[in-house]
């Protein structure tokens, strides 16, 4: 049941209120910093699938959803709940609907038997501080993160307090101060809260001290009582006095029993009653216990803990103390990275505790890993402070191995403490595979690619060395459902790791408490060249009991920044600048089994098994698994999970390895949210459409700009043909409000009045056949060879050939320049050998559009690594347009198959010797521009974009365009040559007809950038 607020209620969760939650989310940007928060129902849907929430608590008006409170069990501090997300919506604030669902978790963590009460903000959000303190928390001062901690279901829970309160009165009754700055009194390296009450007249504080996230002060106006140390970060092995001090301000005898207890590493044995008249100070002794390892900041620390009775009513006390080792000895080498055969230098980092000077001997351990010039090195700290010592070492192998390494300390004062400490030393190299044990961590690494277990979290983190960025994080397994996070904070039971020919393997058991009987061990294995697989192995443990209905969620975060996804049979771009994958699409989209992301040169793949299913919840992706039955003894596992770091250059590889089948045709990617010219095809016939496409699942706020057009998400606008030049570079802007992108991309008009002309004639004694489409003209002769021997404008003449006659230049001979195609490893003297056809084509491309020109079909006979081999050359135009597309054919009958076909496309440019000098050609290079001038000394280029040939004389100039990712392109010039080179690699069977990807050559006025010809990489042709 709801409880009645006004005209709105507080509820569970329950799917059917998910499209309430995507509608509340839609309209709570401007509570989250104006972040687009919007969610589809579905996608709510599946977030809460895979939450392992204790409750989620809705604030309910009508049918509508105004806010939100999410409830779970801190991974941090297994003895604290944790509210994971709060909101309420924007037009609702104010209104007591977020102090609902506060005090509705707060009582809910009382109800459930835990004494705090934790939550997360982004630190400008200064304006919920005070109502957050309001709330009973407190802001934690911490350099890292914004923290609030709050203690009232522990106040609740004492029965010594319980008297002072009435249903709310805490909240409504706290005089505690408000100010928009961190909380804590400090003292001695402490960190104490005080809430402070009056409640008609009367008087409560009370005091918890940060780190033990216990009661150490009760003040009313009876009494006071306080337990103190005098520091806070304590040595190990010794004792210590802890104070208690009782004031009586009641005028009556106050009967006292103080009663301590141990805690983790603390001993305390006190015990005494006493009947206080005014004031008593009294001490007991505690001593701390050897301990493994140093406690994390976020921990709830060992305690000296006193269960004290006041006139029969007893409260706990708590004061965390931090334990420390005398000393703290870490090695540590320059880079992290060894090399063997040579001397290193290490350092050996002393942090020291101990108060008063000391001098210190470590005792190094021996291993086959190392040997030390200085096994026992000596050093003197006068009190507590920092000391790094430099030792030699000769590395013999590369690995890790945890040794006890002796540390003798000789105190000023005489006396010595000798004790041993687990240290880690890791011999790191960049081309090992090795196994690092550690007290936090357990690592296995090969070359600069390592995963990393976390002992603690058991989360599993893969890294590259010396990157600060993890492309991948799995976090704990979860048995469910409901999910459970016991594994976020159970260490594993057993950790293996090893090397083999395979790589490095790690493999970390978990015993559930949850589910009684079933192990989960997390297996990873890391081999060469960046390639991780990970899985989950589930065992039933019981000896006669089966167990039904198992499931396990195997969540993650995979950094898609400057990535590609598989998005409903579309290859989509996702950038992190507009929107994140898991937060804008619909997994259920995907439409393969990959994710590919780039990032600084880097690259990152996922690859999961087809019979998978990917789900996004919220910043995390998941797969659920599930059996319906686990026999007594029965062990099941899931299918590896595949990350590739470095192993692809581009998601087109990616592709085919996920898919495990190579494609001809690689798909061309796509912009989530773009404006689409003419449905995506440059070629337009007429006014044409321009729209706003977005394919995000999620919808923001995204418009666009089109020539002072101003359109929203599937609106459209009619633009003009471009008449001047027959191309434009329409310019566009698209954007949320705040981020825009300025964007162009090219057209090219079409005169569907006119057709293409196909005629049949005769130049200097050879029979040519030319086509023209009224803005270009083109020409071959088969006597002549296979390749085009002019390409015409209204400015004259663009190639250079030999024509008539085959001759010799420079690196070529024969050679006869035009464009021409051929293949890497037949010559052009062989294919010059075989009879060459020349006759009029036709072709139809991707958007169903006909283009019309000339093929040259050259059939290889005398050659026996290519008999059988079939090279169609077609040069295409479309009735007035300034566009040639130039578009090799294969068709493959040699007996083999042919995994290596290299077409090489040759272009001579312009002109002759007489006007060479005046000839530039400009393209990119690395991002920069380049232009090269003609004439002069021979250089050569690999361009990163189109490239442009221009010359003094003409208005006009030549652009040529091939993809990228499909050409690889190289310009040149020379005192007698400008030449574009490009190569193009395909494959096929015996029997199969393919085409290679186009070359476009374009004749305009109008300069285009790569990005405005990208769009051409969408034209493409098929059999």
């Amino acid at each position: 049941m709801g409880k009645i607020q006004q005209d709105w209620m507080i509820v569970d969760y329950d799917r059917k209120y998910a499209e309430g939650i995507a509608a509340m989310w839609a309209q709570s940007s401007s509570g989250w910093n104006d972040a687009d928060m919007s969610m589809t129902p579905d996608a709510v849907t599946r977030e809460h699938e895979n939450m392992s929430c204790l409750n989620v608590y809705l604030a309910i008006r009508g049918d509508e959803v105004i806010g939100y409170c999410s409830l779970s069990r801190f991974s941090k501090d297994p003895t604290a709940l944790f509210i994971g997300l709060l909101n309420v919506r924007p037009d609702h604030q104010g209104c007591g609907v977020g102090k609902a669902l506060v005090l509705r978790c707060v009582d809910r963590t009382r109800e459930l038997g835990y004494d705090q009460l934790d939550l997360y903000t982004w630190p400008g959000n200064t304006k919920a501080v005070p109502l957050y303190k309001k709330y009973g928390f407190f802001w934690e001062r911490r350099e890292d993160t914004t923290h609030l901690m709050n203690f009232i279901p522990a106040v609740l829970q004492t029965p010594l307090l319980q008297g002072f309160f009435d249903d709310d009165t805490w909240y409504t009754c706290s005089t505690r101060p408000l100010d928009v700055v961190p909380d804590g009194r400090k003292e001695n390296g402490f960190e104490f809260f005080r809430y402070s009450w009056n409640r008609q007249g009367r008087r409560l504080d009370v005091e918890f001290e940060r780190t033990g996230r216990g009661i150490c002060s009760i003040e009313t106006d009876d009494y006071r009582i306080a337990m103190s140390v005098d520091y806070h970060e304590l040595v190990f092995g010794q004792d210590y006095s802890i104070r208690f001090c009782v004031e009586n301000k009641s005028g009556k005898p106050l009967s006292i029993r103080i009663q301590g207890r141990d805690d983790g590493c603390i001993r305390f044995s006190y015990e005494e009653e006493f009947q206080v008249e005014r004031r008593l100070v009294t001490e007991g002794t505690f001593s701390i216990a050897p301990i493994e390892r140093d406690v994390d900041s976020w921990e709830r620390h060992p305690a000296v803990t006193a269960a004290v009775t006041v006139n029969g009513q007893p409260a706990n006390f708590r004061l965390g103390v931090s334990p420390k080792f005398p000393v703290v000895a870490e090695l540590r080498f320059p880079g992290g990275v060894c090399h063997l055969g040579s001397q290193q230098l290490a350092y050996l980092d002393l942090n020291v505790f101990l108060t008063e000077p000391t001098e210190f001997f470590v005792h190094l351990p021996e291993s086959a890993l190392c040997s030390w010039h200085e096994a026992k090195p000596k050093a003197v700290v006068s009190g507590r402070g920092r000391l790094s010592i430099p030792i030699a070492v000769d590395v013999h192998a590369y690995g890790g191995f945890r040794e006890l390494v002796t540390i003798q300390a000789v105190c000023q004062s005489g006396s010595t403490i000798e004790f041993q400490r687990g240290v880690n030393f890791s011999f790191r190299g960049v081309a090992a595979t090795a196994v690092y044990p550690g007290d936090e961590t357990y690592s296995i690494s090969d070359g600069i690619y390592a995963c990393e277990l976390n002992l603690r979290s058991n989360r599993v983190r893969v890294s590259r060395l010396r990157d600060s960025s993890d492309p991948l994080v799995w976090s704990f397994p979860r048995l469910g459902r409901p999910f459970d996070d016991e594994f976020s904070s159970t260490p594993p039971d057993n950790v293996t790791a090893w090397v083999d020919k395979d790589g490095a393997h790690l493999r970390a058991r978990l015993k559930s408490q949850a589910f009684a009987g079933l192990t989960v061990t997390i297996a990873a294995r890391l081999a060469s060249s960046g390639f991780l697989q990970h899985w989950y192995e589930v065992v039933n443990t019981n000896q006669n009991e089966a167990v039904e209905g198992v499931c396990l969620s195997d969540t993650f975060h995979f950094a898609c920044s400057k990535g590609m996804a598989p998005i409903r049979s579309e290859i989509v771009s996702v950038d992190p600048s507009v929107e994140d994958l898991t937060g804008s699409w619909n997994s259920e989209d995907l439409t393969e089994n990959w994710l590919f992301a780039e990032e600084a040169g880097r690259t990152s793949g996922l690859v999961w098994d087809p019979q998978d299913t990917l789900v996004f919840g919220g910043w995390e992706m998941f797969f659920e698994h599930s059996w319906s039955h686990l026999a007594p003894g029965q062990t099941v596992k899931t299918r590896p999970v595949t990350l590739a770091l470095d192993s692809f250059p581009d998601w087109q590889r990616l592709r085919e390895y996920a898919l495990q089948r190579h494609e001809r045709r690689v798909p061309v990617s796509t912009r989530p949210v773009d404006v689409c010219l003419n449905g995506g095809n440059p070629f337009v016939v007429g006014d044409y459409r321009a729209s706003l496409v977005d394919r995000r699942r999620v919808c923001g706020r995204m418009t666009a700009v089109v020539e002072g057009h101003h359109l929203a998400a599937g609106e459209s606008v009619v633009l003009e043909s471009p008449q001047q030049d027959c191309a434009a570079v329409v310019a566009y802007s698209v954007g949320d409000g705040t981020l825009y992108f300025d964007r162009q991309a090219a057209v090219f008009a079409v005169d569907d009045t006119r057709s293409v002309a196909i005629q049949a004639g005769t130049r200097d004694g050879c029979d040519v056949l030319t086509a023209d489409n009224g803005v270009l003209r083109i020409a071959s002769a088969a006597g002549f060879g296979p390749n085009l021997i002019s390409l015409c404008s209204e400015e004259g003449e663009w190639l250079d050939t030999s024509f008539p006659r085959e001759t010799a230049k420079a690196w070529w001979n024969p050679w006869l320049g035009g464009i021409g195609t051929a293949i890497r490893g037949l010559s052009l003297r062989a294919l010059l050998r075989e009879e060459a056809e020349l006759s009029e084509t036709k072709l139809r491309d991707a958007y169903g559009s006909e283009w019309s020109g000339l093929v040259s079909t050259v059939t290889i006979t005398d050659c026996d690594d290519f008999r059988g081999l079939a090279l169609r050359f077609h040069y295409v135009l479309r009735p007035g347009c300034p566009v040639l597309a130039c578009v090799p054919e294969v068709v493959q009958e040699t007996g083999r198959y042919m995994a290596d076909i290299r077409l090489e496309t040759e272009a001579f440019l312009c002109g002759s010797a007489a006007n060479w000098e005046r000839h530039s050609m400009r393209f990119d290079v690395n991002r920069q521009n380049v232009r090269l001038q003609a004439g002069s000394e021979q250089r050569f280029f690999r361009t990163d974009g189109p490239l442009t040939v221009s010359t003094v004389e003409r208005s006009e100039r030549l652009t040529i365009y091939g993809a990228a990712s499909l050409w690889e392109c190289y310009a040149g010039v020379s005192r007698s040559f400008a030449a574009l080179e490009a190569v193009a690699r395909i494959e096929g069977a015996h029997g199969t007809r393919f085409f290679g990807p186009p070359m476009f050559f374009i004749v305009t006025r109008t300069d285009f950038s790569g990005e405005a010809l990208a769009v051409l990489d969408g034209v493409t042709f098929s059999t």
